[in-house]
């Protein structure tokens, strides 16, 4: 459980580097995110319960705000909703209690889905995390021409990734709108219905895209498929994450093709040096070699295990490759 709640933690941290980037990536000029959220005390762990309460961000919608709530219409019916979050932690368990979350709007409360919880404890039980950035969580108009304004909330929910939940609030109820795979940064929305999440690729190695989806009018969300260029770390340059994405083969079992078809002829790559250069994120990773030659190879994932084989085979990308880049810093 430590272990897994420093993996948690450390996704927190990962997430700010990712929004960074998505963040300001239509700007010409970078600035700081600011990741001190609220500074609020959450209370000693002789407290048998504390809360606190906070405001989320807004993004292309017009609110107003204090210290304690936000104001305004977020169904469009022409009346205006005070929201607010609230942050709920029981002292009288072990460092390993999770917070729980809620979303207070009017004079209701509604307690988000089981799975959005972050944990705020380190090993030795003191808090680490007292406040959440406002890049994480706030409420956006995704599309101009409806009449809704979206809550967006960006969890942890694996070791390796960020998946960012969408709520709307109609009538009095209160429910998930849909879920995207990765997180988004603020500028990464364009008020038409459309925005960019940065998104785990294929995992042979850890990677990660800029994936473009869409509101549809149905309220569910579609992804524009096809290849994506990939980046091991969205905070550095493009040279940098070329250096990182570079892997040797150690194996003469390396079936290449010119293009994504396995009908054209395949060529078997002696041992060399190969830079990963991005993936259709379904089966083909796209790669080249030190003078530039661009190769194809295949890969299979197993639904259950998420494993990663080659070439259909059966060969794990370890057998095939070394100096795999893999993040460090949730690893046991």
């Amino acid at each position: 459980m430590k272990n897994t709640i420093k993996k948690i933690l450390s996704s927190v941290l990962f997430c700010a580097m990712l929004s960074t980037l998505a963040l300001f990536s239509g700007c010409n000029e970078k600035k700081p995110v600011d990741l001190s959220g609220i500074s609020n005390d959450l209370g000693s762990d002789n407290d048998k319960t504390s809360e606190y309460s906070f405001v989320p961000a807004v993004l292309g919608c017009n609110a107003d705000a204090n210290s304690e709530c936000l104001t305004l219409d977020l169904d469009g019916d022409g009346e205006t909703e005070t929201v607010s979050f609230t942050i709920t932690k029981d002292s009288s368990l072990s460092w390993t209690q999770e917070t729980n979350f809620d979303i207070c709007i009017n004079e209701a409360r509604f307690q988000l889905d089981s799975f959005f919880k972050l944990a705020v404890y380190d090993e030795n039980g003191n808090y680490v995390f007292n406040g959440i950035p406002d890049n994480l969580i706030y409420a956006v108009d995704i599309d101009k021409s409806d009449s809704f304004i979206e809550i967006v909330v960006a969890v942890p929910v694996e070791y390796r990734n960020f998946g960012t939940y969408f709520y709307r609030y109609n009538s009095g109820a209160f429910y998930q709108l849909g879920y995207v795979d990765g997180v988004i940064g603020h500028d990464s929305f364009s008020y038409d219905g459309k925005f960019t999440a940065v998104s785990p690729l294929l995992n042979i190695v850890d990677w990660y895209g800029n994936k473009k989806y869409t509101l549809e009018s149905s309220g569910t969300f579609s992804s524009e498929e096809g290849y994506l260029d990939g980046m091991a770390d969205p905070s550095l340059s493009a040279n940098e994450n070329r250096e990182l994405l570079k892997v040797n083969i150690i194996s003469d079992m390396l079936f290449v093709y010119p293009e994504p078809d396995m009908s054209l002829r395949a060529d078997v790559l002696e041992p060399c040096t190969l830079y990963l250069l991005g993936t259709d994120n379904s089966d083909w990773v796209k790669c080249e070699n030190g003078k530039h030659t661009v190769y194809w190879f295949k890969c299979s994932e197993n639904n259950e295990s998420g494993d990663i084989f080659l070439n259909d085979m059966g060969q794990t990308p370890e057998e095939i490759f070394s100096g795999l880049y893999r993040r460090t810093d949730y690893k046991d």
